[in-house]
């Protein structure tokens, strides 16, 4: 299959079959070298019953009397530490092999992207892999979890719990089978415990292979001067054994898109530049998490987080002071009334800064809308798209106090006003229903409203006579967007939580969002603004 921009990871996915291939060859490896072990340790244990036991029962006064303790346990002992070489090379071969697969097969599959043609010199150059890269992939130095010391460990442990059950069998005078099994129940510990190093240094090396050669790759794209950058989602296997404790929540790392350059941060504060590489064991051991990679411009990437390539590596504090700074501009804070009762309630400030190219309807509807984490976020979400209409990057699901603040509806009233909107208003019905109802009569065609009402806020038009509100708080991306009202009644009933009770009786206000223009709506939409990071929506959010 040829490689392009858009089958990158199709390529990938084949590559990482091959390393899986070559993790379940060593699996069955491993496996039958603990059965020859336990063949071999019964049949010695067989032989030794044979010739020494009386009554068919061991003891250590049988063994020092007939001078074979310290040979009898010496034989054990090294009958089950004999293995430890081969299971060192194993998994040292499968790290080996493991990583120069993935780190090739990235770096080949990029060398053949046509948009990338002109720098297929370059990735070639950096297909060769050092033998000093090999060797740090191979060990792992993260916090001194070295393969040898991991295996050593292991090693000394194992030994121990022999010894000690061969103690107490000889202690209490115990038949061969009784020994046997209290020697096998160490024999398969360490045999779970190799197939668990070795399923997690195979996954270690399978990610840091591709993440290593993602990483040159770019490089060489920001050397360049190239539109493209590498970009990297965290996948999870979206099945009930994705962890999601205290220690480690991997599920709601699904989905997580980040600049190949950036760490992810996990949730229990780690940071990882992909998955296995943390250092933690709670995050590493056994996972089975996976990063899907694709080449991407500036507008691509915005369109998959709502974030742009940033032109500096900024500290992590001045990613929480800062959204977007890809460029200066010239803006001063308006100050009105709204701004004022903003500041009092210690509301923090988040400068709005401008896009660098016209963003598309869908664009903006992807970069604003989520599941919704927060109480009810319906009235700034929809505050923060009239943002975005006017070409300013500002996201919602802050949550909090900012939250609290614009959804009430007196508040946003008074906002409009501050800003010199002007606004339609019903209030003459016997209830919300009935206003809201009332209200959807008289909007223009062609033009989007604030619409407030009952107990939600949307942004709501006439498009061609079928009335329409703008879904954001959906966890499905495919639920968000334009829906139709279908039955008004049933709609302004169910989703803006309208009742015919004249005891709900409310305003309905609905105000043309293309009024919402000026750096003083721009500076209040500065205590909506919420950093990507910081957003409270995701898979386990709603509609409310």
């Amino acid at each position: 299959m040829a490689v392009s921009k858009e089958t990158l990871e199709k390529h990938l996915v084949q590559i990482r079959r091959i390393a899986e291939h070559r993790e379940a060859k060593a699996e069955q490896n491993i496996k039958y070298y603990f059965a020859a072990l336990k063949k071999d340790l019964n049949s010695f244990l067989g032989n030794e019953y044979a010739k020494l036991a009386e009554d068919d029962k061991l003891t250590y006064a049988i063994l020092q009397q007939k001078g074979e303790y310290a040979r009898f346990l010496e034989e054990v002992i090294n009958k089950v530490d004999g293995i430890s070489p081969k299971l060192k090379n194993e998994v040292q071969s499968l790290i080996e092999e493991t990583y120069e697969t993935c780190y090739k097969g990235l770096v080949k599959g990029v060398e053949g992207i046509d948009d990338l043609a002109r720098l297929a010199k370059e990735f070639k150059a950096i297909s060769a892999i050092s033998p000093e890269t090999v060797k740090r992939a191979v060990q792992n130095p993260i916090k001194k979890l070295t393969l040898n010391s991991t295996l050593e460990r292991n090693r000394k442990k194992v030994i121990a719990g022999i010894r000690r059950e061969i103690s107490i069998s000889l202690t209490q005078g115990d038949r061969m089978s009784t020994m046997a099994r209290r020697i096998s129940k160490h024999v398969e510990q360490d045999y779970r415990k190799s197939m668990l190093i070795a399923r997690t240094e195979a996954h270690r090396v399978r990610e840091s292979g591709f993440n290593d050669a993602a990483g040159n790759v770019n490089t060489i794209l920001t050397d360049n001067n190239s539109e493209f950058r590498m970009v990297k989602t965290w996948k999870t296997m979206k099945d009930g054994a994705v962890r999601h404790t205290n220690l480690a929540n991997h599920v709601e790392m699904d989905g997580v898109t980040v600049i190949q350059d950036e760490d992810f941060e996990l949730k229990s504060g780690a940071k990882a530049s992909c998955p296995g590489m943390s250092g933690i064991a709670a995050e590493d051991c056994n996972c089975r998490c996976y990063l899907s990679r694709h080449i991407m411009n500036d507008e691509e990437y915005f369109k998959a987080t709502g974030k742009h390539f940033s032109t500096k590596a900024f500290t992590s504090k001045e990613k929480d002071d800062i959204i977007d700074n890809r460029e200066e501009e010239e803006f001063i804070r308006v100050e009105t009334p709204t701004s004022k009762a903003l500041e009092s309630n210690n509301i923090a400030y988040n400068q709005v800064t401008n896009h660098t190219s016209v963003l598309a309807e869908d664009d903006i509807i992807t970069a604003v809308a989520g599941g919704d984490m927060t109480a009810g976020s319906c009235a700034s979400a929809a505050l923060a798209y009239a943002g975005q209409k006017q070409g300013w990057n500002v996201l919602d699901f802050r949550g909090g106090d900012s939250r609290v603040y614009f959804a009430g509806k007196i508040n946003k009233v008074k906002m409009f006003n501050d800003v010199g909107a002007t606004s339609i208003v019903v209030d003459s019905g016997k209830s919300n229903l009935t206003n809201g109802k009332n209200i959807l009569k008289q909007l223009n065609e062609g033009t989007e409203y604030y619409l407030s009402v009952g107990r939600h806020a949307a942004i709501v038009r006439n498009n061609g006579g079928t009335m329409q509100y703008l879904e954001l708080q959906s966890a499905k991306p495919e639920s968000n967007g334009w829906q139709d009202f279908g039955d008004i009644a049933d709609t302004l009933k169910h989703r803006f939580g309208c009742t015919t009770s004249s005891r709900s009786f409310s305003t309905a206000y609905a105000t043309d969002i293309s009024q919402l223009t000026g750096d003083d709506f721009k500076t209040i939409l500065g205590y909506i603004n919420t950093i990507h990071s910081k957003q409270q929506k995701g898979v386990s959010g709603y509609v409310k």
